[in-house]
């Protein structure tokens, strides 16, 4: 019978021989790609560039939202407490940023808000947006104005309903009509919080989505007509709360769809706690995330260069390795089955049409010439192994690379799936920390580091 040694030494050099190949065209026209795949004993199975520190788009999520489930728990609530003043209508936003419409409608009423209320609110944040982001996407939902007191994530629909077009009261949007013949077209100016529409629409659907461009202004509409901005609070029992999902639930809202917003709060919630008392910024972030992963997760400075929670800034930079490293890390904590959940699988989410019929649970990321894909892929129904895919300065299109990753993935799948097969250890093969196969000189003399 072939040793377990001999067997995976044969189908390693297969693997190293069908990702080399797989990839050789990419190389060739000038793109960089760097994989890591390992086991969660920290095997590694293949290795290209996966000590280049490339930008890793809503890969960065992982970074962030690691940082929060181990710094929060996944238990973790925000509180958003309301009191009725003789002057007004106080709230404490602490950051929830999942409070919906009908929430806020539900404590107007518990106030007896009249609409004429001044509102007087205490954010534990308040800035516009974060450091790196582009023009480009402040219009959209991508980037919106990040607030600790908003309503439905910061964005808002525009809907059309029979001739018109409708958005909502509280997103405190202008809407002005142009010329009604011809293909509808709608221009959002977020700076003066303006709507212009053009043509007709053909049926009653959702046009699109917008950020709102004051998101604490939309959410204290709801409660009165003037928002002002306070440092205090009535000391007694709050007259209501709202209180937030817990932080699995959060992260699944997060990393599913990939929203920005969110994990940008991951970031700063995890940032606060690790904090008390100091005020948040961009610059304390970075530096507690820094001393997290270098204590904590134990990955070495070069590995990673924090700049914001969402990946819309290109300045950050992670290597595929250290992607691993923390999936790695989150697969050996508590919480990894919620962080699993939470993660978009095939067919949910960003995978919503992608590698179907393969178990894995992944994120995906992109910006411009940005394409990654790290996660966990299951073989048997032993423990999984850790991929990590990030492509920078492509010249195909999003789509190509994404379909790229997929091939990644599926030749992953086969090589292994196939040893896996021939060894008869299903229950074994992913963990075995005696396995001589985790020496790392037998990995280097076959030829699966850096190629």
């Amino acid at each position: 019978m072939v040793s377990v040694v001999a067997l995976l030494a044969i189908q390693s050099s297969s693997l190293n021989e069908r990702l080399n190949a797989t990839i050789a065209p990419y190389n060739a026209q000038g793109g960089i790609v760097g994989i890591h795949v390992g086991k969660v004993d920290g095997t590694e199975l293949y290795s290209h560039m996966a000590d280049t520190r490339l930008m890793p788009a809503s890969n960065q999520k992982i970074v962030s939202s690691a940082f929060a489930f181990a710094t929060l728990g996944v238990q973790h609530r925000l509180q958003t407490r309301f009191w009725r003043e003789p002057n007004g209508i106080y709230v404490d936003a602490p950051g929830d940023q999942m409070i919906t419409p009908d929430q806020l409608r539900d404590v107007a009423k518990k106030l007896n808000a009249t609409g004429r209320d001044r509102v007087y609110v205490k954010q534990a944040y308040d800035f516009g947006f974060g450091p790196g982001w582009e023009y480009d996407d402040l219009p959209f939902r991508y980037a919106p104005r990040v607030q600790a007191f908003s309503v439905n994530r910061s964005q808002f629909d525009v809907m059309s309903s029979g001739n018109h077009v409708v958005v909502p009261e509280w997103a405190r949007v202008k809407v002005s009509y142009g010329n009604r013949n011809g293909k509808l077209t709608v221009d959002y100016d977020r700076e003066h919080q303006r709507l212009h529409v053009s043509g007709t629409p053909e049926k009653d659907e959702l046009v699109t989505r917008f950020a709102l461009p004051e998101p604490a202004a939309s959410a204290a509409s709801f409660l009165g007509r003037q928002m002002v901005t306070t440092n205090l609070v009535p000391d007694r029992t709050p007259d209501a709360v709202i209180d937030g999902p817990t932080l699995a639930d959060w992260g699944k809202a997060c990393l599913e769809p990939s929203d920005n917003l969110l994990a940008e709060n991951l970031l700063i919630q995890a940032t606060i706690a690790k904090n008390p008392g100091k005020a948040f910024t961009y610059s304390l972030a970075q530096q507690s995330a820094r001393e997290f992963y270098e204590k904590v997760v134990k990955i070495p400075e070069f590995g990673f260069k924090l700049d914001d929670g969402s990946g819309l800034s290109r300045h950050n930079l992670v290597t595929p390795r250290t992607l691993a490293h923390i999936l790695r890390y989150v697969y050996s904590q508590p919480f990894r089955d919620d962080y699993i959940r939470a993660l978009p699988a095939a067919g949910e989410g960003t995978l919503g049409s992608r590698l179907a019929g393969v178990r894995i649970t992944a994120k995906t990321g992109t910006l411009d010439s940005v394409s990654c894909l790290s996660g966990f892929l299951w073989i048997d129904q032993s423990d999984p192994v850790v991929v990590s895919i990030m492509m920078n300065h492509y010249s195909m299109t999003a789509t190509q690379a994404r379909q790229l990753q997929d091939q990644i993935v599926q030749v992953i799948r086969e090589e292994l799936n196939s040893f896996v097969s021939q060894d008869g250890r299903n229950a074994n093969w992913c963990v075995n920390l005696e396995n001589p196969l985790s020496d790392p000189s037998f990995v280097t003399a076959h030829g699966h580091r850096d190629n």
